[in-house]
């Protein structure tokens, strides 16, 4: 249990040390559609991007713990990730994209190459029709929470749902409907700068788990 647990607490120590301050609600807030979209229009311009990816618990067909580096438009990135290779064995490892193929090399295992499936790939991710573009302007019910910084810039904080059918095409293992938070810069192009999402238990014995998508320069 204690080891279940370190993911979920590690996760919630990296959300709360990167808003310390208290959040902001009072209003006139803008509305969050209005956020959203806007943030939708300036990942158009987007070209590159450093990213990090946690998860709280396993999520079936995405075999990772973390996974942090750099995804390019045109296909390209690099990085390093926490690989599931079994039930009870993760690896540490490095990789390159370019093309669809990954290059992956371990501490003690030879370099070997992966396809890398299309809604991971980072053109995919940054494009204009799918990936994080989509997820914004597919979001429901979205409404701005508050006003807060995040890693020392000013940013709103909103939350909303994406359908099932919405995030497993970003997400494939994840087929229900999600609670999800967007962080978007308070300043103009309002840069989407985080996604958390709480993804409902698989079996009744399961807890929730939580992804968490932090993006930078």
């Amino acid at each position: 249990m204690f080891r279940r647990a370190l993911p979920v607490l590690a996760l919630t120590l990296g959300l709360v040390g990167a808003c310390s301050a208290s959040p902001d609600t009072s209003g006139p807030l803008p509305r969050g559609t209005d956020l959203t979209g806007s943030a939708a229009e300036a990942l158009k311009n987007l070209n590159g991007t450093r990213f990090r990816l946690g998860l709280s618990g396993m999520i079936p067909g995405l075999p990772i713990r973390s996974i942090e580096g750099t995804a390019n438009r045109d296909g390209t990135g690099s990085g390093r990730a926490d690989v599931q290779e079994s039930a009870e064995k993760f690896s540490d490892v490095t990789y390159t994209v370019a093309g669809r193929v990954a290059t992956v090399s371990g501490k003690n295992a030879p370099p070997r190459t992966l396809a890398v499936p299309a809604q991971y790939d980072p053109a995919t991710l940054l494009g204009p029709d799918k990936g994080l573009r989509r997820a914004l302007l597919a979001a429901t019910g979205v409404t701005t929470e508050a006003k807060e910084p995040l890693n020392k810039v000013d940013a709103y904080r909103l939350t909303g749902k994406l359908a099932g059918p919405v995030i497993s095409q970003l997400i494939p293992g994840i087929t229900a409907d999600v609670d999800v938070k967007f962080w978007v810069r308070e300043a103009e192009p309002h840069d989407l700068m985080r996604i958390w999402m709480q993804v409902p238990p698989y079996k009744p014995s399961e807890g929730a788990v939580m992804l968490e998508l932090s993006l930078s320069p």
